[in-house]
């Protein structure tokens, strides 16, 4: 859900000390804007003025009133009013603070007729909405010439929007996103300018303003810049500091001053926001650097400009800024907190959402906290007009939490701010709808994070059916967010595996997509190729690997021929889709074609690191991750090592510059280091990575504990894991102390989530393992663990071994090394049952190597250790058909042959066994005989 910004305000601060005696407030109710449209001032006559600390007072026929308080007011400023039949006020917000003490104007009430003002509203939108689209339309023709005049238009956009642009494709692409940009802030812009009385502007400023209602921008810029600014601000400054000295004898003239230093300053804003609806950013910044340095302290500019540099990305300079206008904003509300107390609070907001965007999350918190508490405060006066920024606070609280993977405080922000958009809605459905779906779709999310898949199927569907009325009324504006939550509704259904439920929900949000792709392809053909490639990996999950195919290869067609004209914007999801037909390639195992696009999506992301490291080589890295993983899959140890390593190199790099971003890479790619090193055996190697990843997630969990906890104990548990297989090959009991400590450590820090989180129920069993394992860890043990890894590289040998004799001595070996075992472990039914099996093997080699009295002692013994293990039977029989013993054998033929095993019957498994001899050369005249009692039904 969009954040809302902070509304601006146009202040005149002042301050002074004064006595305890009656005060007097001179002032004057004009008309708005008479003189501009008839040449002469309107006074308003029978304006009623009111103030809680002064009786009421009419205007007279010369507009003049003076209110009386009989008390000094508590401060320097008071709140002012004023009614009249027909007429409305307009400078509403400047009366709500006026200066009372040492005044030398008199204070102007500004009033228009009933209706204008929305009328203004109107017009002024759009002319300034008219005027982005024509600048747009006006550069993009610039674009589109050849040769040296498109060269000085990619020039000016690299100037104007500090940023480095190498090709046309970019240039348009950017300069789409600053249209949708300028079309936002055009009715910001039509807000500030309806509350401007232009009568006490100066004459420039007035023929700008008539230039801009004819929609000749550049020509009200013309005649700004025909006045410098720059210079006569500097004159009168000056001029007014020497007069303050003549200050008895020269009051005049240094109110006139005083004036023209307001009208230039108000010029400057004015350019500033002219020089944004031709997105001429930095110009604009220049004019509001200007206003600045004479009105500084002035708390509606620098709120006004914080936020435009908020909007321009500027996150750190914006946050300056809006802490300045929050020390003069809190200072405003000691005298007058119920005027100021609002702006505090929106200042907060503004604030929280700026720190967070420069990963500030302590900060962030801190400051929407307080925001919200001041809100609170405020609600409990005017629920109406407050309970609007309530709910929205918490919602950047609740998107704050779950960024920070605090996913129970979350759900309670998310949920009261839902319970407050719904009250809201009742009363005006129309503006708070929107929010209360677009809440839905926030606790979607947190639900389908928390595996909750049944909670969020709930909340995706609300949401869906809201946006699904809305979209009746204005489908040009709800449509698409009724195909983007059909798209998340289709993710939860997915990941709770009712794959035909989620194929429909994207199959429709496909279709709508497609819909809209008629009538806007450059804007909807992204989520076409979006949504195909959702398909393409629920296909994949579903084993339709064909369908995939096709779905992943469409996208992918579509997101070549958008990169053709625009690659820097799409060849990322180019990239990211052959990813995808990697990962599909690699399931369906055809290795080679994996790696042709693992490695082409490696080679178009080094091309765009090129030319933008900063963006782009955090995909190499993922990319070399993946193709790490192949090579281990195809056990190319020495390959995977390179690709890992690699990987790591670019994300310790990218972690000097932004440690918070990347170093959580870092320590994820050292644990995939750690588990190759550990399956290669190269254990000293293993225990230096895995101990880095710990302790680089152990610091950022100091600083960001509900981000990074888990982390901590994944590495932890991996980390134990290893010290388990460490301390069965070596026997050091000393990993027992340094096991039993990471799993305490574990188990402390999963205590801060809720017991049924997914991670913490899938960690818990490590955990519960793990401390069973180090806990009964002794020496016995430990020469248990030694004889079984002894047996099984014996019988990984016997798998390839193809001597007869050569395998069954490698038998014998096995059964020596686990019959040494039950001098300490006896009448231990796993060791028996064990050995038992392993007897039943030695039968089965001793009957290729024709020693079938052997045979049948292995198996018989097998048999006395566990009776259970039925299967030894087959070795036991041809065993004794070997010997000639044929009725003995078919007694046990005919006992068994119709007993279920496994999938099949024993007489499957007898007739392959003796297939199988055959096949060797071991055959016996009776096999004939016993083949067709077998096959007797």
């Amino acid at each position: 859900m969009k954040k809302l910004p902070l509304f601006i305000l146009f202040l005149l601060l002042t301050s002074s000390f004064f006595a305890q005696q009656d005060v007097q407030l001179p002032g004057v109710v004009v008309e708005q804007n008479s003189a501009f449209r008839d040449g002469q001032v309107h006074y308003l006559r029978n304006a009623r003025v009111t103030s809680d600390k002064a009786a009421p007072q009419l205007s007279g026929s010369d507009g003049k009133f003076t209110l009386v308080f009989a008390d000094q007011p508590a401060g320097n400023v008071v709140s002012i009013s004023a009614a009249k039949k027909r007429y409305e006020l307009v400078n509403t917000k400047e009366l709500a603070s006026s200066a009372v003490l040492n005044r030398k104007t008199p204070l102007k009430v500004v009033m228009c007729r009933t209706g204008t003002l929305y009328e203004n509203q109107v017009t002024y939108y759009a002319i300034a909405k008219d005027a982005t689209q024509a600048s747009y339309e006006k550069q993009l023709a610039q674009l589109e010439q050849k040769g040296r005049a498109q060269e000085l238009a990619l020039a000016k956009m690299r100037v104007a929007l500090s940023q480095e642009i190498t090709t046309v494709n970019q240039a348009k692409e950017l300069l789409l996103k600053q249209l949708h940009t300028a079309q936002q802030q055009a009715k910001e812009l039509a807000d500030k300018f309806v509350t401007v009385n232009l009568d006490d502007q100066s004459k420039n400023y007035q023929r700008a303003f008539r230039a801009f209602l004819a929609k000749d921008i550049e020509g009200a810029l013309e005649i700004l810049d025909s006045v410098d600014l720059e210079q006569r601000l500097a004159t009168n400054q000056a001029a007014m500091e020497k007069e303050q000295s003549l200050i008895d004898t020269l009051q005049v003239s240094l109110a006139e001053r005083a004036q023209q230093i307001k009208q230039d300053v108000n010029q400057a804003v004015f350019k500033a926001r002219l020089h944004i609806l031709q997105y001429e950013f930095g110009q604009a910044e220049e004019s509001f650097e200007l206003a600045l340095e004479y009105r500084g302290e002035e708390v509606s500019l620098l709120s006004e400009y914080a936020y435009f540099l908020q909007e321009q990305n500027r996150f750190k300079k914006a946050n300056s800024h809006y802490k300045k206008a929050l020390d003069l904003y809190r200072e405003l509300a000691k005298e007058n907190p119920e005027v100021y107390l609002p702006y505090v609070a929106g200042t907060l907001n503004n604030l929280g959402i700026t720190s967070s965007d420069n990963n500030d999350m302590e900060q962030a918190k801190i400051q929407y906290e307080e925001a919200l508490n001041l809100y609170r405060e405020l609600v409990k006066k005017d629920p109406e007009a407050y309970l609007s920024d309530v709910a929205m606070i918490l919602n950047n609280l609740g998107n704050l939490s779950s960024d920070n993977n605090d996913i129970e405080q979350a759900k309670i922000q998310y949920e009261e701010a839902l319970n407050l958009y719904r009250e809201l809605a009742r009363k005006n459905p129309e503006a708070y709808m929107p929010y209360v779906a677009g809440t839905l779709n926030n606790l979607g999310v947190l639900s389908r994070d928390n595996n909750k898949m049944e909670r969020a199927k709930i909340q995706y569907e609300e949401a869906l059916n809201l946006y699904r009325e809305l979209a009746k009324k204005n489908p040009e504006a709800y449509l698409p967010d009724v195909a983007g939550t059909l798209n998340n509704l289709g993710i939860a259904l997915s990941d709770n595996n009712d794959v035909e439920q989620a194929k429909v929900q994207y199959e429709e949000a496909l279709d709508l997509y497609r819909e809209l792709v008629k009538k806007n392809p450059e804007a909807y053909l992204p989520n076409v190729a979006m949504t195909l490639n959702n398909l393409g990996i629920l296909s994949s999950g579903n084993n339709d690997l064909e369908q995939a195919k096709i779905q992943f290869e469409e996208a992918l067609a579509i997101r070549r021929g958008l990169a053709k004209k625009n690659p820097e914007a799409y060849l990322p999801d180019v990239a990211m889709t052959l990813n995808n037909l990697g990962n599909l390639s690699r399931d369906n195992n055809d290795k080679e074609q994996a790696k042709i696009q693992y490695e082409e999506a490696l080679n178009l992301h080094w091309e765009l690191a090129k030319k933008s490291p900063e963006a782009y080589l955090p995909d190499v890295a993922m990319i070399l991750n993946n193709l790490g993983n192949l090579s281990s899959d195809n056990n190319d140890m020495e390959q995977a090592k390179i690709q890992y390593e690699e990987a790591l190199d670019i994300y310790r790099e990218l972690a000097k510059e932004n440690p918070e971003v990347y170093l959580p890479d870092v320590a994820g790619t050292l644990n995939n280091l750690g588990n190759l090193s550990s399956d290669n055996n190269d254990m000293e190697q293993a225990k230096i990575q895995f101990g880095e990843a710990l302790g680089l997630y152990r610091e950022l969990a100091k600083t960001n504990i509900r981000a990074y906890n888990l982390d901590v104990c994944m590495t932890a548990l991996n980390l134990g894991l290893f010290y388990e297989q460490l301390l069965k090959s070596t026997g050091d009991l000393a990993l027992k102390t340094s096991g039993l400590a990471l799993v305490q450590e574990v188990r402390e820090r999963l205590t801060i989530y809720p017991p049924d989180h997914p991670q913490v129920v899938q960690y818990q069993d490590y955990v519960d393992r793990l401390t069973q394992f180090f806990t009964n860890f002794n020496e016995a043990e430990f020469l248990f663990q030694q004889k079984i890894e002894a047996v099984t590289a014996l019988k990984d040998q016997n798998k390839t071994e193809t001597i007869p004799q050569q395998k069954v001595s490698r038998q014998e070996e096995i059964l020596r090394l686990l019959e040494q075992l039950t001098d300490t472990l006896a009448h231990n039914e796993k060791l028996n049952n064990l050995i038992a099996n392993e007897y039943g093997s030695l039968a089965w080699y001793g009957l290729f190597d024709r020693q079938f009295a052997a045979a049948e002692r292995a198996a018989r013994s097998g048999l006395v250790l566990d009776p259970n293990e039925n299967w030894i039977n087959t070795n036991l029989a041809p065993a004794l058909l070997y010997q000639d013993r044929f009725e003995e054998a078919k007694a046990l033929y005919l006992k068994w042959k119709d007993q279920p095993y496994n999938d099949r019957t024993f007489a499957a498994v007898f007739l392959e066994d003796l297939a199988a001899l055959e096949a060797a050369g071991i055959t016996h005249p009776d096999v004939t005989r016993i083949r067709a009692l077998l096959r007797a039904e």
